[in-house]
């Protein structure tokens, strides 16, 4: 069995007792509560949240209770984050249980029924589901490439990089395709000009770069200042690619969707109305972020909000081009990727969640006219 380390449960002081008081009260009727350490003190409630959602008027008295794991530790699961620590899941009616695992082992322990839902590379999902399982994408937290290709000090040109090691978290992760993204625009080919190796997830991979152990790999904000600060340098920044990518996908398995699929559409419109508090309420999300990804620097916490929420979309796009463009890139050596790339790419996600957030006007009741 994957090990999967369940997350202390956190109360994060006033700014969130005041979003989780005022989420509460928008509820009709109001949901129940997952129990959680009641704050020891809650600043004067100000004008409650715009967090109108049909959904939440439906919630069941009951709530329905979903183990949620995300795979890396980085800013942008500061929507689910948000969503656990001010109650908006508990406004739809759910008892999310959260977890943190491995990114390596979130497609075995979905498979497995070890959670019922994950956080993390969406091509791994592809790679599982073309090995015959049946997962399937139903959100796109983040649809672009966080990341900036960092060195170490003595590399300053990409022709120095040539004979080094860089490190991803596992072929065919998101790191792993960004990582060779990054190589060929600097006109390198991965693992003839360049080796990449398997070192673990994001934190594992600062760990490798801090110690030389890997002359250097993909890294997100906030650890970007970071090694900026201890003399890394930036080769490439991915951030500035216009296409659509899979880096942090929420997936399950079919059957788990058929089963809970009232569930699965009111977490979808949690994440929704989670990101619409994270961009509305940025002390709220610094606060999130700080406490998870243990920060106390003004500026990494500002630098992880303005790589992530500034960011991200009202209501995200799926990826499917992401999915039909990676599929196409692996056709040459994987004949299971070639027979896909020629299909719809649509066969590796549900789209119905999000379209029906769509059709119901929710983001436009939560933005307004903004």
């Amino acid at each position: 069995m994957p090990a999967v380390r369940i997350h202390p449960r956190r109360s994060l002081g006033g700014a969130l007792a005041v979003l989780a008081i005022a989420l509460a009260a928008c509820a009709q009727p109001p949901a129940a509560q997952p129990q959680r350490a009641a704050p020891s003190s809650a600043a004067p409630a100000g004008p409650a949240p715009n967090a109108a959602s049909s959904p939440a008027a439906s919630a069941p008295a009951t709530p329905t209770k979903i183990r949620l794991a995300y795979s890396q530790i980085w800013g942008a699961n500061v929507v689910p984050w948000l969503a656990y620590e001010a109650g908006v899941f508990a406004k739809h009616g759910l008892e999310v249980e959260l977890s943190y695992v491995a990114s390596s082992q979130t497609v075995p322990a979905t498979l497995s029924g070890d959670v019922d839902i994950a956080i993390g590379g969406g091509y791994a999902v592809i790679n599982s589901r073309l090995a015959g399982s049946d997962l399937v994408m139903f959100y796109n937290a983040m649809n672009w490439y966080p990341y900036l290709l960092m060195t170490s000090p003595d590399i300053g040109t990409p022709e120095e990089l040539r004979g080094k090691t860089l490190g991803v978290s596992r072929f065919g992760s998101a790191s792993d395709v960004a990582t060779r993204v990054a190589l060929k625009q600097l006109h390198l080919v991965p693992d003839r000009d360049v080796t990449l190796i398997q070192v673990g997830s994001l934190q594992e991979r600062i760990a490798a770069m801090k110690s030389g152990a890997i002359a250097g790999g993909v890294a997100a904000p906030p650890d970007t200042v970071i090694l900026r600060r201890q003399g890394f340098k930036t080769l490439y920044d991915l951030r500035n690619s216009p296409d659509k990518e899979l880096p942090n996908s929420v997936f399950a398995t079919e059957r788990w969707l058929r089963a809970n699929e009232d569930a699965a559409q009111r977490f979808v419109d949690a994440l929704i109305e989670a990101t619409y508090l994270a961009k509305t309420d940025r002390a709220a999300a610094e606060k999130v972020l700080a406490d998870y990804l243990k920060l106390d620097e003004p500026e990494a916490i500002a630098d992880a909000y303005e790589g992530f929420v500034v960011r991200m979309e009202r209501a995200p796009d799926l990826g499917l081009e992401a999915a039909r463009t990676y599929l196409q890139e692996q056709a040459a050596s994987d004949p299971r990727a070639a027979a896909a790339a020629n299909a719809d790419p649509a066969q590796f996600f549900d789209t119905r969640f999000m379209d029906r957030v769509r059709a119901s006007g929710l983001v436009e009741r939560l933005y307004g006219g903004n």
